[in-house]
Formats: C-alpha cells, sequence, structure tokens
C-alpha cells in the first residue's frame, strides 16, 4: 500500500484535496487531518471524489455537535469507517490524522513519543500529519508535523515545520516527496 500525506492549510471547501487526489503518482490512499473536512455536506463530496479517483481517504470530520469523527472512505466512495475520534475502547490505528501543529517544541516531543510508544505496543506503524496552517485554540504558535514510526519504534521520517506532500511505500518504508505546492 502506498499512502500520500498531505499537510493541508484549513479551508472551506475540498480543493487540496481534489488536487491531492488528482495527482498522475503511484498512490492507493491519502492521509489528510482531522478537521480538514468541515461539515457532512463535505463528506459527501469526499465520497465522489474518493470514487471518481479510485483512492481511499482517511481523515477526521466535525459533526453538527462540533465533536471530531473519524473517517475512512474506501475507493468506491463508501464510507467504511465512521465513528467518534477517541473511543472509550482501546483500538489499534495506523493512520492519526492530527488537527492543528502542535504548540510547543515539548508538545512536538510528547506527541512523537507517544506515537513510537503506540507503534511498539501494538507492533505496527503509525502514520500522523497535522494541518500546514492554524494554531491550536488560537494560541498563535503552530508547528506543523507528519511522521511514520516503524513498528519497532524507530522514525522512517519526521517532518517538523516542512510541509512538503509525501508518498510512503508500506512494503518498504520508503518515501519520496512531491515537489511542488499546493495553491
Amino acid at each position: 500500500m502506498k499512502i500520500l500525506i498531505s499537510q493541508p492549510n484549513h479551508e472551506g471547501n475540498l480543493k487540496q484535496l481534489q488536487t491531492e487526489l488528482a495527482l498522475d503518482y503511484d498512490f492507493d490512499t491519502v492521509l489528510f487531518p482531522e478537521g480538514y473536512i468541515t461539515d457532512k455536506e463535505n463528506v459527501s463530496i469526499a465520497c465522489a471524489l474518493a470514487n471518481k479517483y479510485k483512492k481511499m481517504i482517511i481523515t477526521g470530520y466535525r459533526d453538527n455537535n462540533k465533536k471530531d469523527r473519524a473517517l475512512i472512505i474506501n475507493q468506491y466512495g463508501k464510507i467504511i469507517l465512521e465513528r467518534a475520534k477517541t473511543p472509550m475502547d482501546d483500538r489499534l490505528y495506523i493512520a492519526h490524522p492530527i488537527g492543528v501543529g502542535m504548540f510547543s517544541e515539548e508538545q512536538f516531543d510528547e506527541w512523537i513519543s507517544e506515537a513510537k510508544r503506540i507503534a511498539v505496543k501494538y507492533n505496527t506503524m503509525i502514520l500522523g500529519t497535522s494541518h500546514a496552517d492554524g494554531s491550536y485554540r488560537n494560541c498563535g504558535i503552530s508547528i506543523p508535523i507528519a511522521y511514520c514510526i516503524d513498528r519497532v519504534g524507530e522514525p522512517v521520517f519526521i517532518s517538523k515545520n516542512d510541509l512538503r506532500t509525501r508518498i510512503i511505500n508500506l512494503k518498504t518504508k520508503e518515501y519520496g516527496f512531491i515537489e511542488r505546492t499546493l495553491v
């Protein structure tokens, strides 16, 4: 499986998602931050885009009650997972759509340490990404983050303030950058 990991800006429409899905690169899935999809109407649009481009979408969105929801749409535009972001039971995640960036160096370090711990505990690869812009509760600081940690807790890559889009091949743990800037 090849996953495109994006760090888009916040936006009300899904222009950056559509641009990424339309890329002429070899990938099966896109990972976008939580909150990129802003409402149920945009969920329907994302489903249509997944079907059009035959790509799986992993992200999160805000429902009408302003609660974060995890969302996975398969390559046929069907929702295969839609649930509260933080369930009560302990489950395995390999994809971690993060909302805004980190608000301090300490939080960045803590986030990466936790991803490593989870990777080792569940013997699985962990992928994460945040928005390129925005700050937690408007604190004024945003450190965009993206990462891939392998099953033994070793970083495949850790990105801090590097907004390039990446494609990672989960079989080989190789990744590359898409050398262009999204508008």
